[in-house]
């Protein structure tokens, strides 16, 4: 907010000269990451989004200097967003939520419980079991998403975590400082 008086005022006239006040305000790399290890969203498109760009930013680091193809991961009526440990489990989970009766409310909008799947996969997977959606993961054309599978043998508040750091590794090269 003081930086547009300035801009229009003209005392700040050229981009250079606004970055350099913004950049003020743009968290440092450690702190983007301790933020995004611990990032929640709850709203679909903007988590589809995220997972789109981190996936794009993974699948550079395995092909670098190649452009990814990103008609199949922008479209909503093609992928849909499916939480890995389900919005309502079904009875399948009650050993893991036995075990982490918090889990479920703690961690089903983290960003390291979603992932893409293929809208057919997604519907026919719902809220079954982490051992059953594993083989559809273990199919996708998706990186990020096959690598659930081949990553963590069980799903759990460990599993997450330790995916959602990896998360935020890629955060910080998607969105450098």
């Amino acid at each position: 907010a003081t930086i547009a008086p300035r801009i229009f005022g003209g005392t700040l006239a050229t981009a250079d000269a606004v970055w350099d006040q913004l950049i003020e305000l743009v968290p440092k790399d450690d702190e983007f990451r301790q933020d995004f290890e611990r990032f929640e969203e709850p709203k679909a498109p903007r988590a589809r989004w995220l997972l789109r760009e981190l996936e794009v930013q993974r699948w550079k680091q395995l092909h670098p200097g190649k452009t990814p193809q990103l008609q199949p991961i922008v479209d909503p009526d093609k992928v849909n967003l499916e939480h890995i440990l389900p919005k309502k489990p079904d009875a399948s989970w009650n050993d893991v939520l036995n075990k982490d009766p918090d889990l479920l409310f703690e961690y089903r909008d983290r960003i390291g419980n979603l992932c893409l799947l293929d809208k057919p996969s997604n519907k026919k997977e719902a809220s079954k079991s982490y051992a059953h959606k594993r083989a559809s993961y273990e199919d996708s054309d998706l990186v990020l998403t096959r690598e659930v599978s081949t990553s963590f043998p069980q799903w759990d508040r460990s599993a997450i975590d330790e995916r959602q750091k990896k998360f935020a590794g890629l955060a910080i090269s998607a969105w450098p400082r």
